[in-house]
């Protein structure tokens, strides 16, 4: 079929003169030049209303009617193995035989028309608007509708004509096209997966910021951020992540972890700023959720990295332990994450009104540290310290107020003793703080690992150092003398 080709001849001024409308500066500008040149060579150009920001499309995205289209955009904001749609877009389907060409006089309104150069390569594309006119985006300029050959001179010496492609379709030919150049896609299923898949293996649990802060210590040593790229994309981690991190966080694990907790991490940083990174269209609460997931497989990596037996360590006291070769994280049996615990007791603390808040914060801090970094037998200890202060701290406040004949004892045991018979505590319980403390102060229990013997131990003073304060609570509010129905 004989394409139609521009006679160098004609116009050629004309359109010498357009192509110097390009270097305009500003908008404003570019109008200024147009106009002189419309005043110099008269032509049919003619500057249209675009329904759009004339910055979100360009002339190959205009033809096939992807313009704010949710399905294109979500592909083209994707930074890694950018794919967009552009001249290698239409020359990729003219090679798979997707576009049929028609004569200019069979050519139907809104038919696709494509400009050549000399060596065959597409410099252009426009719609078919009928007698000898079309509508084009023309770079970073505006929407026309001028004549065939009314164009800037780098735009292309023939012009052929083709059937219009449904959007539907052309957009079903662009993922196609996206996964041929390499961009990574989730089906339905892996979406679905990836948000709520091992549910009931982690209990739901999320990783702490304490762990946070582990997982970012030993990603920071690995070096290189060419080094990050390998060493997640050959893990499997989606394109989009590796291109997210790397792009838009120059991977700052800081910001990184802070921004997958909080969702913001798959918001585009490109004027596509409404759409999200991961092909899928998420809303906040699932962007949290696809945060968390992301999280826990990057906590589970990290784990095989030279600094991973911390970030092992303080993900036990999240109530996980680690599948490395599967990356996953598996939640440990029964519902108790002890650092949701040690947050419990945290805000029990201080709520409590009693005068050594900041020691048993520091004893909270100072057992998990401890444990994180290997040293279970201090943690071991330092669990005792916690509830030996917690017990004190009851007891001398009870006594401060001076409600009773009982005057305060020392050693633990006897306070337990004392409290027992006040009627703060039961018998019951008086006998299982005693069992509790003899527990953490019994040095080894053999059979058990002493990691356990420190995971356990956290646990076990923090369960029941809540029990002393929501009772001491209840306590205080009815005047240090007796408990009331909550």
């Amino acid at each position: 079929m004989k394409a139609k080709r521009y006679d160098r001849s004609l116009e050629n001024t004309l359109r010498g003169r357009l192509e110097e409308v390009f270097e305009a500066g500003d908008w404003s500008e570019y109008l200024a030049l147009l106009a002189a040149v419309t005043r110099d060579f008269p032509n049919g150009i003619t500057l249209l209303d675009s329904p759009y920001p004339i910055e979100r499309f360009t002339c190959v995205v205009h033809v096939f009617e992807f313009t704010e289209k949710p399905e294109f955009i979500a592909i083209a904001s994707r930074g890694f193995n950018i794919v967009i749609a552009g001249p290698k877009f239409a020359h990729w389907l003219l090679e798979k035989g997707l576009l049929a060409e028609v004569g200019e006089a069979n050519a139907s309104d809104g038919d696709v028309i494509l400009y050549f150069d000399p060596e065959g390569r597409i410099k252009h594309a426009g719609l078919n608007r009928g007698n000898g006119r079309v509508e084009s985006k023309w770079g970073k300029g505006g929407l026309f509708q001028h004549g065939l050959f009314e164009i800037p001179a780098s735009y292309g010496m023939t012009a052929k004509f083709f059937r219009r492609i449904p959007c539907e379709k052309a957009l079903e030919y662009f993922r196609s096209f996206a996964r041929e150049k390499g961009m990574l896609f989730w089906t339905k299923d892996q979406y679905n997966f990836h948000i709520h898949g091992r549910r009931s293996e982690a209990h739901m649990r999320v990783v702490s910021q304490k762990t946070a802060v582990e997982i970012m210590r030993a990603f920071e040593d690995v070096g290189r951020s060419s080094d990050y790229t390998k060493l997640l994309y050959g893990r499997d981690f989606p394109d989009w992540f590796v291109a997210q991190a790397s792009n838009c966080y120059d991977w700052n694990w800081q910001n990184i972890l802070i921004a997958l907790r909080n969702g913001n991490f798959f918001d585009s940083n490109s004027y596509f700023s409404d759409v999200g990174i991961t092909g899928e269209y998420l809303s906040r609460a699932e962007k949290r959720a696809l945060g968390d997931k992301l999280i826990q497989r990057l906590a589970a990596l990290a784990v095989t990295l030279p600094r991973g037996e911390s970030v092992y360590h303080s993900l036990q006291l999240d109530g996980f332990d680690v599948d490395k070769s599967d990356l996953r994280l598996i939640g440990l049996e029964g519902p108790i994450s002890a650092a949701q615990e040690e947050d419990a007791l945290t805000i029990l603390t201080k709520q409590s009104g009693l005068p050594n808040i900041k020691a048993v914060e520091k004893h909270i801090e100072d057992a998990h540290g401890l444990y994180t970094n290997g040293k279970f037998h201090p943690s071991l200890n330092e669990s005792r310290n916690l509830l030996q202060a917690i017990i004190d701290a009851v007891s001398s406040e009870t006594d401060r107020h001076g409600k009773h004949s009982l005057g305060l004892p020392g050693a633990t045991a006897n306070r337990l003793e004392y409290l027992k018979k006040l009627a703060f505590l039961t018998a019951d319980e008086e006998a299982a703080y005693k069992a509790a403390w003899g527990s953490l102060s019994a040095g080894s229990h053999p059979g058990v690992p002493e990691r356990e013997q420190a995971r356990i131990g956290l646990i076990l003073a923090l369960e029941f150092a809540q029990l002393l304060l929501l009772k001491f609570e209840n306590w205080r509010s009815n005047g240090h003398r007796g408990f009331s129905n909550p």
